[in-house]
């Protein structure tokens, strides 16, 4: 872990305690990316904005952001006809 994210974690830590009461551990934080999104949920729902703003750093340098929810499948498009010549497209891609 580099200094940035040591002293933004530390910061984070005292932030949590003073404004909400929650405590947790570091090594736990820095191990498990679940419990590290609990905790960084907990915080955001904070009033505080010194406390979200220091919850979102730490989801950036930890890059714990939220897991996506996945998408529901989009149908397949038809396919195209085959082209008789491989080579009767003009243009493929752009020059610039």
């Amino acid at each position: 872990m580099n200094t940035e994210a040591m002293i933004s974690l530390t910061h984070f830590k005292i932030l949590l305690t003073r404004e909400t009461g929650q405590r947790f551990s570091i090594e736990q934080f820095v191990s498990d990316k679940i419990y590290a999104r609990q905790i960084l949920t907990i915080a955001e729902d904070s009033d505080q904005e010194k406390l979200i703003l220091a919850a979102l750093k730490l989801r950036e340098l930890f890059e714990l952001w939220p897991e996506a929810m996945p998408t529901p499948a989009t149908p397949a498009a038809s396919p195209s006809p085959p082209n008789d010549h491989p080579n009767t497209q003009k243009y493929v891609t752009s020059l610039r």
